[in-house]
């Protein structure tokens, strides 16, 4: 949604965007345009930041891929009622918004950070348990989130929040003024 978010912006308030940092953006959503179809809109700095192991929004590729899992019937059926119209591979994935983006010739300063390990949660550091409450929040009963997050997260021992976190800091710090 920020990516949708910022391409109207730069249309709409010329300028107003100073900056862009999009961690693990799924590319086609209800109810916005696909980042994949907008980002060359945006004239600010991008950073683009995914990882090839995250089970629901890989760099590119099919959802549950990096596990095996696969786009299984657990995942479609919860992706279908949150995103109509995915097709288990978010229509070309971050890899796709990134193409997108380097059309506009007049921004050079697009960047895309491809991280090896790392799951969709933990990209921006919100822990299982966190997740988990988020779930029970909307009624689901404790086991069916705890499910759902262990389909979604991979455990591989990584911790790349801090390594994120610096990444945006130093982005923004250096963009937006």
């Amino acid at each position: 949604a920020v990516i949708d978010l910022a391409a109207k912006l730069a249309s709409s308030h010329p300028g107003i965007v100073k900056a862009v940092a999009a961690i693990a953006p799924w590319n086609g959503i209800n109810n916005a345009d696909r980042p994949s179809s907008v980002a060359h809109k945006i004239n600010a700095p991008l950073l683009l930041i995914c990882s090839k192991n995250d089970q629901i929004c890989p760099c590119n590729g099919m959802v549950g891929a990096a596990t095996g899992v696969g786009y299984s019937l657990p995942s479609r059926m919860m992706l279908g009622a949150v995103f109509e119209g995915n097709d288990g591979r978010w229509f070309g994935g971050v890899d796709a918004i990134y193409d997108d983006a380097l059309k506009n010739q007049e921004r050079n300063n697009v960047t895309i950070e491809r991280f090896h390990k790392g799951g969709h949660f933990a990209m921006a550091g919100i822990s299982r348990e966190a997740v988990i409450r988020l779930g029970e929040s909307w009624g689901q009963p404790r086991w069916m989130a705890s499910m759902g997050t262990a389909f979604a997260e991979i455990k591989d021992g990584s911790n790349p929040f801090p390594e994120v976190k610096s990444l945006v800091t130093t982005f923004l710090d250096k963009n937006v003024k």
